[in-house]
């Protein structure tokens, strides 16, 4: 059955936003994660330093995520001064996307969808529904592993 649970980021921090865990199959103790969000780049004080994200632990992203955000590399980091050609998807890093890549990366997420069982399919809509709400707030994106 599909799980969420919402938390705001560590107090000490100074750029608050909200990080909602999305788990259908993975444990609520896992600590092995990738974390999706919308990025901004040039630093601009009008604009927050973080958005809200979401968390995929490592038993659903190996089953449910890996393969189809692979599929969409090699990406070019849409940052000028980034790292330039990605050329493949790391689960232990940063990865960024540009708009047309993240597209990209739902495109072939929905198309795993559809042959998926429903609780899959569940789990599927929910990270697509909120991949492209970040559409919405930014042309620039992350997917980080703490692996």
């Amino acid at each position: 059955m599909l799980r969420f649970k919402e938390w705001m980021n560590h107090p000490e921090d100074t750029a608050r936003y909200k990080v909602v865990d999305i788990l259908l199959n993975a444990d609520d103790e896992e600590k092995i994660y990738l974390e999706f969000q919308p990025m901004h780049f040039p630093p601009d004080p009008e604009i927050p330093d973080c958005y809200d994200s979401f968390r995929v632990y490592k038993t659903d992203y190996d089953k449910l995520l890996v393969k189809p955000i692979a599929s969409v590399f090699p990406v070019m980091d849409p940052n000028p001064r980034g790292w330039g050609l990605q050329e493949y998807f790391d689960i232990c890093a940063p990865n960024f996307f540009g708009r047309e890549d993240w597209i990209r990366a739902i495109e072939a997420i929905t198309r795993c969808a559809e042959n998926a069982s429903e609780p899959e399919k569940e789990f599927y809509s929910e990270i697509i529904t909120r991949m492209r709400g970040f559409l919405d707030v930014n042309d620039m994106y992350c997917i980080d592993g703490n692996l």
